[in-house]
C-alpha cells in the first residue's frame, strides 16, 4: 500500500504480510480529538484499505 501522508491518521502495518492493519487516530496532544480532517480523512483512508487486497483487519487504536 503507497503510503500516503495523513494530518489525524497513520496507516502502519506492523508485521508485514500479516494483512493485519493499524489505523491510529494521530493528534495524541489533542488526545485524539475527532476534528472536520479526520472527517474528511477518515472515508478516504477506510476506502483505500477497503480495495487492498493485502488488508484483512483493520484495527482502531488511539495514539499516545
Amino acid at each position: 500500500m503507497a503510503e500516503e501522508k495523513y494530518k489525524t491518521l497513520e496507516v502502519v502495518e506492523k508485521n508485514p504480510k500479516s494483512g493485519v492493519f493499524h489505523l491510529y487516530l494521530n493528534r495524541p496532544r489533542q488526545r485524539n480529538a475527532l476534528t472536520h480532517d479526520f472527517f474528511t480523512e477518515f472515508p478516504k483512508v477506510l476506502y483505500a484499505l477497503d480495495h487492498n487486497r493485502d488488508v484483512n483487519v483493520i484495527v482502531l487504536p488511539g495514539a499516545g
